[in-house]
């Protein structure tokens, strides 16, 4: 089989930065449609009074970006430094290599878990370039000892097994990598797998390339080399084809069909289609080229394909500079984004808000968090500026807190902290912070925080870093006790990163795989978590792996509580599908105007080798979305599934179009949204349960679980001589 190490490195660059962004940043619930992301540089700083008034005394505002130390950069800084160091043909590796040795000896405490996955990437990528191949793989161990950073650990494992010496992100413009082993030029007359001859179909009134041969493939047997695939032809693969209208042909046939008119051609490899450029061998392609332009601007311009590599905001701007890339920000924005009309901003209205604040935004760092608000005011998740992001403290005093019906709870205190030791419980309730109520508090936070497309997920975001602050640092907070009886006010320090959201725990034995999780619940239905849907084909070869081993269950739980989306998933909804299915309506941006929308139906068909048709439940809640959201839609519209839980994020707008301003500042904009197949929108909504179970803090804290009872209890009713082990509420059987 022929090398894949440059064409999967070019994929992962791809994707490399969606996890490894700063707190709240949502990249990681990125597009439902297969957008490459740029990374987030951090490399501008607030002014400390803008901050102090946002978080309280004491914050700073540490990593992502720290506060410089006197004399010196961050450590954030130091791996951005470095980065240019080693992007481009003149790389200057002894001088990244000694940045990022600093930054392991001095600043690695303060670096959030997927920056420094990067550092130990960009260490062993410097010595597999030296051919110090020893030192290169114990680099790459250390990256892939970190929990966090699931796409630049990808990079890590490639390096594993043989040098790596061209990251995509790094190297697009020095050409192309060094091929190991031999390789032949694609042709589609080279593909003569026979299954190219069974007789495919395929209608829709629009999708996209990628999409369509994955479909194609399917039907003929094949697999598809997603992955691949995307790293060699993006952004053709992403191009949109308009009434599709396939049957009668052969997969081969079909697929020259989809191809040739956006100069793409194909090969079967392994069993698996993967797609080149018609003007390309197998080098990964160059990113030197300009994007096509979707909308210009003169100084500034949109694209639908990935904007250029390494741009950073100027660090000086004059009021006229400040004025201009006002205006063409505010502009594209109003031209480009897709959901005015939906969520009724009065656009005009907020640039004359704003307008009124510039001229006080003397700085470059003002200016930027003044839009940092504008865009913001869009209430979008997936908006937000690619290259500049307001610092957000990383330190509390070891208290992990959740919200039950709004209210901020303590579900979680470190051993070690000055919280355990001065007796702070489990299920008590957070009153004050430093003197302040929960609410104001809260409100102070929301204009260092990206914006969100639900106000339950800007609450969420927000009781993350209620207590947050500098290193350091102590905040006051006033307690109330569980049983609401007493209440104390404890000064406690800040010594503690702020903790990831904990594994949700499972009563029963699951098998464990990178992203989807399954088992069989004692009363003897089949259980499937999926964790993340941030990784397309790996995610779907998963949950079929997941699906064969439950094939016998008399029902199906699939968990998505705490999804944050990632890759679409119709290969996964396919398995449960009996017939065709209208399961979507989407809208995107066809014009300049707010009403300037294409509508096109999304129709999804039974696949793979058999369809699962016993009942099946849903689970969710406020953190699911973007492609969970989507996945939730798409399920529940084809009638397959009862949801339980609470109302999910409500993040659906993931089509995506890029602003780049004359400043060097990159804005992501949604340019689609999607709604439900009776046109009601997700975005800004969410998925409304079937079934409503909010879980209480005392049934979180004893380990209860009353959602996935919930689902056990509605699956048993429907097919109880089946069930075992559980008592089954008499007036739910049909």
């Amino acid at each position: 089989m022929k090398t894949k190490r440059g064409f999967l490195r070019t994929a992962w660059a791809k994707f490399t930065r969606a996890n490894q962004l700063p707190p709240g940043n949502q990249a990681r619930s990125w597009a439902v449609y297969p957008r490459a992301l740029l990374p987030c540089v951090t490399t501008l700083l607030l002014a400390q009074a803008a901050l102090t008034q946002a978080l309280g005394t004491g914050a700073d505002g540490s990593s992502p970006p720290a506060s410089v130390p006197a004399g010196g950069e961050n450590g954030e800084q130091k791996l951005e430094t470095a980065r240019a160091a080693l992007h481009g043909p003149r790389k200057d590796t002894a001088k990244a290599k000694k940045l990022l040795l600093e930054v392991l000896e001095q600043d690695k405490a303060t670096l959030q878990p997927g920056s420094l996955c990067y550092v130990y990437v960009y260490l062993g990528y410097i010595e597999d370039r030296a051919t110090n191949r020893t030192q290169a793989i114990a680099w790459y161990k250390q990256a892939l000892a970190l929990k966090e950073g699931d796409a630049i650990r990808g990079c890590a494992q490639l390096g594993l097994k043989e040098p790596m010496t061209w990251i995509r992100h790094l190297d697009a413009d020095a050409g192309p990598a060094r091929q190991t082993g031999s390789s032949t030029s694609p042709t589609n007359a080279a593909a003569s797998d026979p299954r190219l001859k069974t007789k495919v179909k395929f209608a829709a009134n629009q999708a996209s390339v990628q999409d369509i041969v994955q479909a194609l493939a399917l039907q003929a047997g094949l697999g598809y080399e997603w992955q691949k695939s995307f790293s060699q032809t993006d952004p053709l693969c992403r191009r949109w084809v308009n009434n599709v209208a396939i049957e009668g042909k052969s997969c081969g046939e079909a697929l020259d069909q989809i191809l040739g008119p956006v100069g793409l051609r194909y090969q079967v490899d392994d069993g698996a289609v993967v797609l080149y450029r018609k003007d390309e061998g197998t080098a990964p392609p160059s990113a030197a080229s300009t994007p096509v332009k979707t909308l210009d601007l003169g100084k500034a311009y949109v694209t639908t394909e990935q904007p250029p590599a390494g741009l950073v905001p100027a660090s000086a701007l004059s009021p006229e500079e400040r004025q201009e890339n006002f205006d063409l920000l505010w502009e594209a924005i109003d031209k480009t984004y897709a959901c005015f009309e939906l969520k009724s901003i009065k656009w005009p209205e907020v640039r004359l808000r704003y307008q009124a604040r510039l001229d006080q935004s003397a700085t470059a760092n003002a200016f930027y968090l003044l839009l940092f608000g504008l865009i913001n005011e869009l209430k979008d998740t997936h908006s937000w500026f690619q290259n500049y992001c307001p610092p957000c403290p990383t330190h509390g005093p070891g208290l992990s807190l959740e919200l039950f019906n709004g209210r901020p709870f303590v579900v979680a205190v470190e051993a070690g902290s000055e919280a355990a030791g001065k007796g702070v419980k489990l299920g008590a309730e957070i009153v004050e912070v430093d003197g302040s109520a929960v609410e104001e508090k809260m409100e102070r936070l929301r204009p260092c925080l990206p914006g969100r497309s639900s106000e339950r997920a800007s609450r969420r975001e927000a009781c993350r870093y209620l207590l947050a602050g500098e290193k350091g640092s102590t905040v006051t907070v006033k307690l109330r006790s569980s049983d609401g009886r007493t209440s104390e006010t404890l000064a406690l320090k800040r010594s503690f990163g702020l903790g990831r959201r904990a594994d949700r725990a499972c009563p029963f034995e699951l098998t464990r795989q990178r992203f989807v999780h399954f088992g069989r619940h004692p009363s003897g239905l089949g259980y499937i978590r999926i964790e993340s849907f941030n990784g397309r084909g790996e995610v779907a070869d998963e949950f079929d792996r997941a699906l064969e081993a439950l094939r016998t269950t008399p029902g199906l739980i699939l968990d998505i509580r705490d999804n944050p989306g990632g890759f679409g998933q119709p290969r996964i909804v396919g398995r449960l599908l009996r017939q065709r299915t209208l399961v979507a309506i989407s809208y995107c941006k066809n014009g300049p105007g707010h009403k300037d929308l294409q509508r096109v139906e999304e129709h999804l068909e039974p696949g793979g080798p058999w369809q699962y048709t016993e009942p099946a439940a849903l689970l969710v809640n406020d953190v699911t979305g973007s492609a969970a959201d989507l996945f939730a839609c798409w399920l529940r519209n084809a009638g397959r599934v009862v949801t339980i839980g609470s109302t999910t994020h409500g993040n659906l707008s993931g089509v995506a179009a890029f602003a780049v301003l004359p400043c060097g500042l990159v804005a992501r904009i949604s340019n689609g949204y999607i709604c439900d197949a009776n046109d009601r929108p997700i975005e800004g909504h969410g998925n409304e349960p079937d079934v409503s179970v909010s879980p209480t803090v005392a049934e979180v804290l004893n380990g209860k679980d009353p959602v996935l009872d919930k689902a056990v209890s509605l699956l048993c009713a429907k097919n109880p001589q089946h069930c075992t082990h559980v008592a089954v509420d008499a007036s739910l059987v049909n």
